[in-house]
């Protein structure tokens, strides 16, 4: 038997649950979570946190009534399901959390002011974002639309969405495992455990130093998560914070869903800017919604500045006051030109949500830069595509200008690109090529970025209370 680990973001799951891929065997537990459970789950991925690995294993599936969870489909067959062997309680939470589907789906809702998950009442306020209305486009724009939001609210249910909806879930599938065997596999992992008493629980509270802990086991494990590795040299540097692997694993995972960088393999300045990241997350592990906004505008101005600030130095126990203090070191205006160089063409291009040539499907980025590592930037004309070893033969069809506008323009290819090359002029190809992606990285880096705009810090965060003043530095938002 071996284990194949990938990743998937849970808008990619939700639509393979509902096209029937993930099946539930037999032997699988009627789904049994309680509402407080299932809001628990949502939570930690609202926070950006680790929930744990989803173990399946491939085989052929019939056609027709499914279970997920609390959620019942009708699905066609397939000849490559993943049937769940652990984790069909945290897919069943999401299916009837997030599918607008019966019979017994979940209605839970998220306060845009406070972060909050509750299950749904007739007494939810405007501002209470139901999350059934996260998947549909249409659905959630017309909510978007029709309640009575402040701009704040709108834009942090804007935010709220792609957190949730771009978190990474880490999956790992067994191949070669006969129906028999999944069977005690499914036993040995849910038979083998002891109930953790009072003191292992105070125990998990303080990590205690063992070959688990080494900078190198941390580093495979990291590995595992799908977002790339980073070398035990590079973690060693982080082990005096209390939980280092939880803190690194926290950060990638908020800079994929939030920050938009979606694997360490684009991200350049990865060593110049994961110590200051990693030190505020240790900091604070659940950044309010102000906190994260400024830490994205330090993250992309500091990637467009040829020379990367550096270091956190926390100065108030206070989240947004800290990421308003390290943005005071990062330019107030785009760089220019140069914005391109300093963040590198493969970031560049993966931020284009780039899209299959022969499907016009926008390609999963993570899932393929994991895959591949950095063969999926195929040279043509000199100049780099995100292409798929298996798609590179179709790179004809893109550079003739077959396929729709938003396939070309997603790959940063436009109609005065094609007739450079129609009329074989590869170095005019070549300068245009890097304009095009130059302009659409500056356009992608101003939303994210946001020069121009205030960095105030949160107006809560700016009424210091009678120990602030005092010189309390120490406490911490929750």
């Amino acid at each position: 038997m071996t284990q194949t680990p990938f990743v998937l973001t849970v808008r990619e799951t939700l639509s393979l649950l509902q096209a029937g891929r993930f099946r539930t065997p037999s032997f699988q537990r009627p789904y049994r979570w309680t509402t407080d459970q299932a809001i628990s789950f949502v939570e930690s991925i609202v926070a950006g946190l680790p929930v744990g690995l989803v173990l399946v294993t491939e085989a052929p599936a019939p056609g027709g009534a499914v279970r997920i969870g609390p959620v019942h489909l009708t699905v066609p067959p397939d000849p490559h399901a993943w049937w769940i062997l652990d984790g069909s309680h945290r897919l069943g939470a999401l299916a009837g959390a997030l599918l607008p589907i019966g019979p017994h789906p979940l209605h839970l809702v998220i306060d845009l002011d406070t972060e909050a998950v509750s299950a749904e009442s007739t007494s939810s306020a405007p501002w209470f974002l139901p999350l059934d209305h996260l998947v549909d486009d249409h659905t959630f724009t017309t909510w978007l639309d029709h309640e009575a939001l402040t701009d704040a609210q709108s834009a942090r249910a804007i935010d709220m969405r792609a957190r949730i909806l771009d978190y990474p879930l880490v999956l790992s599938r067994i191949d070669g495992l006969s129906p028999d065997n999944a069977t005690a596999v499914f036993r040995l992992l849910n038979t083998s455990g002891i109930r953790l008493s009072g003191i292992d629980l105070a125990r998990t509270e303080r990590p205690e130093p063992s070959a688990n802990r080494t900078p190198a086991s941390i580093a495979a494990r990291i590995a595992q998560a799908g977002f790339g590795s980073l070398p035990p040299s590079v973690i060693s540097q982080f082990m005096d914070m209390a939980d280092p692997e939880a803190t690194l694993l926290q950060v990638l995972t908020w800079l994929r869903t939030e920050a938009s960088v979606p694997h360490l393999a684009v991200w350049q300045q990865h060593l110049e800017l994961l110590p200051a990241l990693s030190r505020f997350f240790d900091r604070y592990p659940r950044p309010s919604p102000r906190a994260r906004i400024l830490l994205r505008r330090w993250l992309w101005r500091s990637m467009a500045s040829p020379d990367p600030a550096r270091t956190f130095r926390a100065i108030s126990g206070r989240d947004s006051l800290d990421a308003a203090e390290l943005l005071t070191g990062t330019a107030g205006r785009p760089p220019g030109s140069g914005i391109l160089g300093n963040i590198g063409e493969q970031l560049a291009l993966t931020v284009l949500a780039p899209r299959s040539p022969l499907t016009g499907e926008p390609y999963a980025v993570a899932t393929l830069l994991e895959a591949y590592g950095t063969e999926v930037f195929q040279q043509f004309f000199d100049v780099p595509f995100f292409l798929p070893p298996d798609d590179g033969s179709v790179i004809h069809r893109l550079l003739r200008g077959v396929g729709k506008a938003d396939v070309l323009a997603s790959h940063a290819v436009d109609d005065a690109a094609l007739t450079s090359i129609e009329n074989h002029d590869v170095p005019g190809f070549r300068r245009h090529r890097k304009r095009l992606l130059e302009l659409s990285l500056t356009k992608v880096s101003e939303g994210l970025a946001e020069w121009g705009s205030s960095d105030r810090p949160a107006i809560s965060d700016l009424l210091l209370d009678d120990d602030s003043e005092r010189g309390d530095n120490h406490a911490r938002r929750e």
